[in-house]
């Protein structure tokens, strides 16, 4: 008699059926996995291309990284992917990638936000060593986590999609900072995903599994970013920045046009007032604007920030021009003054409160006068506040009035009284070793005034921040 089992063993002649009871919903599965697999191979071929190319271009080498993971009854078998980390890396350091890892390059990253990386799976799943839903193969490691009622889930065919898939699409933002990933994924992560696929997997069939592909895909897609952390971080300093175009924009034509803009101007205000907050943002979000947490907000930030919103209003005032012909070109510079220095404010008053609020109750930071502007000074005033560093000493002829790392350059050793009196500095640090005879000289000025001096090589803590620094010039 033609039973379901009987038809599967004769199809099992021809494919390779994933039920190990050989029943019909193992077929049909199977069949699907091949129509679907050639189907993504064939659409995928020019992305596979392209991302093979950007990462040999990267970091020469074989772009498909192999590993050993745990199939079907525990057998195992050769899962490809797209490499992420350095050719020459193989399996060292944690068995799981988390968020930001170290180890990835920057294509590499991008690929496992996009999870662009799992795309070499088709293969696999074309040779019957895995389908498009099923249990996550684990690595070799991880073999002795399947014990017990866990050991059910290697009756299973690994897939790429899956409930976890979906649940845990940005696993690696799940692991907490003070504990070993590996030991959180045992501990953790592994027993909540297969106590889910164990769920699942009881009840599941083809039918289903179209289900959790489409959903799937979908959450691949639309949480490559993951929105909640995003909007947790920037949404309010997105939304105030796009508030703060507008409102330039619409200052910008009230000036140019002295009060409302008639009628002949009225679309390309409106078209403006439309488009760019949103294109602003987007080229601000691109050049890096919303990486530092505005109590961070620094010297460099501001030109990139400059640098972004002056590309997005030109770029996007073109964009107008090219519609509306007979647009005002005065809108470009009037625009600029307006909405660089309303983007920069917000930044640094939020630097300058949370600046006053770390330094309340405490006593006034000591001033100090830097003698010796080479490689080691220039570092020590990076690290410094603005307000703790008043300058610069050096001898250097070339360099009295001008500025290092942002300070001035306030004279020569002989300058350092008519320096104190002016700017009442608490300390002079010396970044170099003075000779005997300096050293006298300095002792007996800074005895005089009242001035403690500090010979930064000689104190412990600075000792191996120097040698990073390099010798002093």
């Amino acid at each position: 008699m033609y039973t379901p089992e009987v038809c599967a063993k004769a199809a099992g002649k021809i494919i390779r059926v994933y039920d190990p009871r050989y029943g019909l919903n193992g077929v049909c599965k199977r069949c699907f996995d091949i129509f679907l697999a050639v189907f993504g191979l064939i659409v995928s071929s020019p992305a596979i291309g392209l991302i093979s190319l950007l990462l040999w271009l990267e970091s020469p080498g074989r772009v498909i990284f192999s590993q050993a993971r745990i199939g079907l009854h525990g057998k195992r078998f050769r899962m490809h992917k797209f490499r992420k980390f350095p050719v020459d890396w193989g399996d060292r350091g944690p068995g799981v990638t988390v968020t930001g890892d170290s180890r990835m390059t920057f294509i590499g990253a991008l690929l496992e936000k996009l999870k662009f990386d799992e795309l070499p799976q088709l293969w696999n799943i074309l040779k019957g060593e895995m389908s498009f839903v099923g249990p996550r193969p684990e690595i070799l490691r991880f073999a002795d986590l399947f014990e017990g009622k866990y050991a059910s889930l290697l009756d299973h065919v690994p897939g790429v999609f899956g409930p976890n898939q979906v649940a845990f699409r940005n696993e690696g933002e799940m692991y907490p900072a003070d504990e070993s990933p590996e030991s959180y994924y045992r501990g953790v992560l592994f027993p909540r995903k297969a106590e889910a696929d164990l769920a699942y997997f009881k009840r599941a069939n083809w039918l289903t599994d179209i289900f959790w592909i489409v959903r799937g895909v979908w959450v691949s897609i639309v949480w490559a970013v993951n929105w909640r952390r995003f909007f947790k971080l920037h949404a309010i300093l997105i939304a105030a920045d796009a508030l703060i175009v507008m409102i330039s924009w619409t200052i910008a034509n009230l000036l140019r046009f002295s009060g409302w803009p008639d009628e002949a101007n009225l679309d390309c205000f409106l078209m403006g007032a439309y488009a760019f907050p949103g294109f602003m943002v987007f080229v601000m979000y691109a050049g890096g604007c919303y990486q530092q947490p505005m109590r961070y907000f620094s010297l460099s930030d501001s030109v990139r920030l400059i640098l972004s919103a002056t590309m997005a209003w030109l770029v996007g005032f073109l964009a107008i021009l090219a519609q509306k012909r007979g647009a005002s070109v005065y809108l470009i510079p009037m625009g600029w003054f307006i909405v660089v220095p309303m983007l920069m404010a917000p930044r640094f008053l939020v630097r300058l409160r949370w600046q006053r609020l770390q330094n309340g109750g405490a006593p006034p930071p000591k001033r100090v006068a830097m003698y010796g502007a080479g490689r080691v000074g220039n570092a020590l005033a990076s690290w410094m506040s603005n307000g703790a560093l008043v300058g610069f000493i050096d001898d250097d002829p070339e360099l009295k009035g001008r500025r290092v790392a942002g300070r001035l350059v306030l004279g020569h050793e002989c300058d350092i009284p008519t320096v104190h009196e002016v700017h009442g500095f608490d300390e002079l640090w010396v970044t170099f070793k003075p000779d005997l005879l300096k050293r006298t000289r300095l002792y007996g000025i800074c005895k005089q005034r009242k001035i403690e001096l500090v010979v930064i090589s000689e104190l412990e803590p600075f000792v191996r921040f120097i040698r990073l620094c390099g010798p002093p010039q």
